[in-house]
């Protein structure tokens, strides 16, 4: 598998934590820049994609956490594609120790979209280059990408509204994948952050938010007497309730085990 693979060696820097551990913005910031150092070790990341009106555009992410590195952790981060479809790749990440402590495995879907037309880009067939990128069926998590469904009491569900600022954005003016779990988890009471932790996390991206727009975060859970403790969080703009943006789940555990 050696040679199907990037990987890096990363210390945790302490502005990437909270009193727990790597916080799960700086998390989902890490792996998504793994995912675009594989892909330009592949020779298919964005001076690849630039070169021919081409960008990659995230669609799943599933994130199962063992325990989250701490500040000034070193730690290993490995990645490569484990799937290929028409349009999309999937690739696998993996969290490690210097002692090989398996901390997180993690799974996320790329589109390959063209972007020729900025104002209406489309999804485009993976091309030759991309489908020659070596791929390794092994993978960093034991499932794969779930339905999220929102089936929700609309009496248990608690809202916040925010606007899209410049710094939620990316170069495209759109909103950068990483926050949409930052702001499923700002939903929360703080004192059920301080005493579970994150054990999986799934978001399934739906449609772009941009730069002044104005959306509502729907959160609902964690019921008291569930034992799995999840939550679902719902992402959908303010004037156009209809469209979502992001769903996402998220199970929790008892914080000992991720300290």
């Amino acid at each position: 598998m050696t040679n199907r693979l990037y990987q890096e060696r990363i210390r945790i820097r302490n502005s990437e934590c909270n009193v727990h551990g790597m916080s799960v913005l700086a998390l989902f910031q890490t792996i998504q820049y793994m995912a675009e150092a594989g892909t330009n070790a592949a020779g298919i990341g964005l001076p690849y994609c630039r070169a021919n009106n081409l960008t990659w555009m995230a669609r799943r992410h599933h994130v199962e956490i063992n325990r989250l590195p701490q500040g000034e952790e070193m730690t290993t981060w490995s990645t490569w594609n484990s799937a290929l479809g028409a349009a999309s790749v999937t690739r696998d990440i993996e969290v490690t120790t210097e002692d090989g402590e398996r901390l997180i495995g993690a799974a996320s879907e790329w589109l390959l979209v063209n972007v020729a037309d900025p104002v209406r880009p489309r999804l485009s067939r993976l091309t030759d280059r991309v489908k020659a990128a070596p791929v390794c069926l092994q993978r960093a998590v034991s499932a794969g990408f779930p339905d999220i469904a929102w089936t929700c009491d609309a009496s248990g569900v608690q809202t916040a509204a925010l606007s899209v600022g410049y710094t939620d954005c990316d170069f495209h003016r759109q909103v950068n994948n990483a926050t949409y779990a930052h702001w499923a988890l700002r939903g929360l009471d703080p004192q059920f952050l301080m005493d579970f932790g994150v054990r999986t996390i799934d978001v399934d991206y739906k449609n772009p938010s941009r730069m002044g727009e104005k959306l509502v975060v729907q959160t609902h859970g964690p019921a008291a007497e569930q034992p799995a403790r999840i939550t679902r969080h719902r992402v959908v703009g303010r004037d156009d309730p209809g469209c979502v943006k992001a769903l996402m789940s998220v199970r929790f555990g008892e914080r000992a085990l991720t300290a």
